[in-house]
């Protein structure tokens, strides 16, 4: 992450769920169908229930608060962050690079990423897929460049297939 990109991210901080509550500069916007897709990505998330589990680059914890297990959400932004950690007040917040995690690989049983997964190029794909042992899950948002709220599915993988999810989502994305 770029320095301009950490400062847009901490001005954002406040005003960060708006896009998913349909609220703000976002209010006027012709989305139908969006509130019935993000409730039910919010249960899928509920039943995700791994022990131990990383959000990786969390922003607001938006998403985040509504993992079950023990809960980490990393993120670069201490503004997000300090929103985060309210809403994951059981879990815990840490500031560092997705890319570069502050723990061994293997730490979790189930990592997701949102948002952040669409700003990565094929080769941080798989290096951010890389922290993890074979056979764990992850959920990470399709769709990353779309404006469409149609275009943004979730998948859960198993990263003993991330490849061919990358491949796919690459493909259909890029």
């Amino acid at each position: 992450m770029t320095q301009a990109e950490r400062i847009y991210y901490d001005r954002r901080a406040a005003e960060y769920d708006n896009w998913y509550l349909g609220t703000g500069v976002f209010a006027a916007r012709d989305r139908p169908g969006w509130h019935a897709e993000v409730a039910a990505l919010i249960r899928r998330l509920r039943g995700v229930g791994m022990r131990t589990v990383l959000d990786a680059a969390c922003g607001t914890a938006f998403l985040t608060q509504h993992l079950a297990g023990d809960t980490t959400a990393l993120d670069q932004s201490m503004a997000m962050l300090r929103i985060a950690r309210r809403r994951v007040p059981g879990g815990r917040g840490l500031q560092g690079d997705a890319l570069q995690p502050p723990f061994g690989v293997g730490t979790f049983e189930c990592v997701t990423a949102a948002h952040f997964y669409g700003h990565l190029n094929a080769e941080m794909r798989q290096r951010f897929l890389g922290e993890a042992p074979p056979g764990s899950w992850w959920w990470m948002r399709r769709g990353a460049q779309a404006s469409s709220p149609r275009k943004h599915r979730s998948a859960c993988c198993r990263t003993d297939r991330a490849t061919e999810f990358i491949n796919a989502t690459s493909r259909r994305h890029s």
